[in-house]
């Protein structure tokens, strides 16, 4: 649970970085933050996935 909560907590200090200090000027994307934030949520929930497997698969034997 502790790195769900890192996870989640980094990635909304990312963003509010980038757009408190952008590096350039980017051209508006409407919905672009509701996609970053799926898109982080699906690569967590592989990285769930994958990890309790490993760890089923090594208790296993």
């Amino acid at each position: 649970m502790e790195a769900l909560s890192l996870t989640f907590a980094y990635a909304g200090v990312f963003l509010v970085l980038k757009r408190v200090f952008p590096g350039r000027a980017l051209p508006h994307s409407p919905g672009w933050y509701l996609r970053a934030v799926f898109l982080n949520a699906a690569q967590l929930g592989v990285m769930q996935g994958g990890y309790d497997a490993v760890i089923a698969l090594a208790r296993s034997e």
